[in-house]
């Protein structure tokens, strides 16, 4: 069967996917089925973003990161982002439903992780979007996701909401009316997973580490418990939940947070039987796997694929169903995502 996007522009052996590739090809124009995406913004994933920012010099740690792999991607974890900007060109072969158009504004949906890119200039990084400014060229493949930003919403809030679209499409897809839903992590992801979830009817437990997050989210989303708590101290984590879920342990948990070590938390949060969905890429998938075994956990875990079948329109009605958030998404703060 054949791939749903091309993946030419690799720079490893046949066969490989761009995901794992060495390096992408970002140099010369437009091919027959490709876009050619002038860039404004890299919409960098939370995880991806802090360990930018940790750098001294975060600039010149993106550019020699894009120099080097000929896209973004953290180098420790993987994990990238989306990104704005207008279509410079359409190739002779591309076709898709809508067929593009050339000035269009559009946001893509296939991680920075897989987008072939190269940089002119990095204008600017905003902190509180995770979002850097540039001038730049990128290429999106055929069968690659992209949406074109709707017009009734406030631009931060559209490009906020793609850039976490599958954890609330997760959330929708999973939770079920009157289960306990726990959610670790108060960022973008974390938010609209919760609002998913509460709208199903789930009984949603928040966890955040920062009391003013909380208390921001708190006055938003119906929420039937939450508490400040620090993700990394499992235990801790397993005694508050199972004190707010009345002693019966999460059906479902999702992991949404952008730091190291907690994965336990999750598989702990848990009851057995029940499923944890790590929607971060600074998930350690085999120290939650052997985790879990090793104190006996019955549970599924899923990665949180940033992608499901219309993710993108799923978590943008969802959005406008609740004008209420657009300001948590403003100021999201840390939360993990999984482009």
């Amino acid at each position: 069967m054949a791939l749903p996007f091309g993946i030419a522009r690799s720079l490893s052996p046949e066969g490989t996917l761009p995901i794992d590739a060495d390096r992408l090809e970002s140099a010369g124009g437009v091919r027959s089925d490709e876009l050619e995406i002038a860039v404004e913004e890299l919409l960098i994933s939370s995880t991806a973003f802090r360990m930018l920012m940790a750098a001294s010099d975060p600039i010149a740690r993106l550019e020699g990161i894009v120099a080097s792999e000929g896209r973004f991607r953290d180098p420790m974890t993987g994990a990238g982002g989306v990104l704005a900007g207008r279509i410079a060109a359409v190739g002779a072969a591309f076709r898709s439903d809508p067929q593009p158009r050339g000035g269009e504004r559009i946001v893509t949906l296939l991680s920075l992780a897989g987008t072939p890119l190269r940089l002119q200039r990095v204008l600017g990084i905003d902190p509180v979007r995770m979002a850097v400014q540039v001038e730049g060229t990128a290429f999106l493949p055929q069968g690659a996701p992209w949406i074109e930003p709707p017009a009734d919403l406030a631009s931060e809030i559209a490009l906020a909401t793609l850039d976490v679209c599958g954890a609330p499409a997760h959330a929708h897809r999973l939770a079920r009316g009157g289960e306990d839903v726990v959610i670790l992590g108060a960022g973008k992801a974390g938010v609209l997973a919760a609002l998913a979830a509460a709208e199903a009817g789930a009984k949603v437990v928040l966890l955040e580490s920062r009391a003013e997050r909380l208390t921001e989210v708190e006055a938003v989303l119906p929420l039937a418990g939450a508490a400040v708590i620090d993700a990394t101290s499992p235990l801790a984590v397993h005694e508050v939940v199972y004190r707010l879920t009345g002693g019966r342990g999460a059906a479902l948990t999702f992991s949404c947070v952008n730091v190291a070590r907690a994965e336990a938390s999750a598989f702990l949060a848990t009851r057995d039987g029940g499923s944890v969905v790590y929607f971060s890429m600074s998930t350690d998938f085999a120290r939650a796997a052997l985790g879990a075994e090793s104190v006996q956990r019955d549970v599924l875990m899923v990665i949180g694929n940033g992608y499901l079948p219309g993710h993108a329109t799923y978590a943008l009605d969802l959005v406008r169903r609740h004008p209420e958030v657009h300001r948590l998404l403003r100021t999201s703060g840390k939360g993990g995502e999984a482009n």
